[in-house]
């Protein structure tokens, strides 16, 4: 995808609106059965066994997931590996997660062949079908209330089914592949009509940025590359003061263009 990665991530809601309650994200019994039915409307109902998940790969089915300085793969992800749409949404996720937060989202569970699976799990798994993803639970408030937020969103939305789970603490995420590239499309066509518009090609946007420990209103602007005033203006501070977990609005430019999954 050739889109501004910002541009891609506003269109899909994920860095902006307010940080939403997510007890929407709490597991019930009707998870695993939303999870299954948007798989199977997807085109996904066979498990995979291991020998299926190297053939899958072989033929570009299935697309290897390296890590980069948005997100990082665990080493206990024995199968580093997803569909093509999995792999693009956790790499859109990560360039927002890490913008807003400033730490790297830490995926620690792919493909998973039912041979491979825990005792615990669902014998019906949608990790076993290459949709699911597991995301490690970040230890600040700020970055947890930022990625429930967005994945409830987007859950409302029709596009994933996400759960919180405790043991170990984790977001269990599966991805509806349809859903997810109907998005894209509509995403395309705005970002379309606003180029025909014959105006300019770059729109004012904002991101939300989480404050970390060690920051000042200062360096934050300058990592945006805003003036401090403006930061301070646009979040309608009297002062500099800020303090860890606060949330801020953070003025930028992005261009538009469109693209598709690679």
């Amino acid at each position: 995808m050739n889109w501004h990665r910002s541009v891609l991530i506003l269109a899909l809601g994920l860095a902006f609106g307010p940080v939403l309650h997510a007890a929407g994200l709490n597991p019930t019994r009707g998870s695993m059965d939303r999870q299954l039915a948007g798989a199977e409307a997807s085109g996904y109902q066979r498990a995979l066994t291991v020998q299926e998940v190297h053939d899958a790969v072989r033929s570009g089915e299935l697309r290897r997931l390296r890590g980069n300085e948005d997100y990082e793969i665990k080493e206990m992800v024995e199968l580093p590996y997803a569909r093509a749409e999995v792999r693009h949404f956790i790499e859109e996720l990560a360039a927002g997660y890490r913008a807003a937060c400033g730490e790297r989202l830490v995926v620690t569970s792919l493909v998973r062949p039912k041979s491979r699976q825990p005792r615990n799990s669902h014998p019906r798994s949608a990790h076993a079908l290459g949709l699911a993803m597991d995301l490690r639970r970040s230890w600040k408030r700020g970055c947890r209330g930022w990625l429930e937020a967005n994945l409830l969103q987007l859950e409302n939305g029709g596009v994933l089914e996400a759960t919180r789970e405790r043991h170990p603490p984790h977001y269990h995420v599966v991805l509806f592949t349809e859903p997810y590239v109907e998005h894209l499309a509509r995403l395309e066509i705005e970002a379309s009509r606003f180029v025909s518009k014959g105006g300019n090609s770059m729109q004012p946007r904002e991101v939300r940025y989480v404050v970390q420990r060690g920051d000042t209103l200062w360096r934050i602007a300058q990592r945006h590359g805003v003036e401090l005033s403006t930061l301070r203006d646009f979040n309608s501070l009297r002062g500099s003061t800020i303090r860890p977990g606060q949330l801020l609005r953070v003025p930028s430019v992005s261009g538009t263009a469109t693209g598709t999954l690679r």
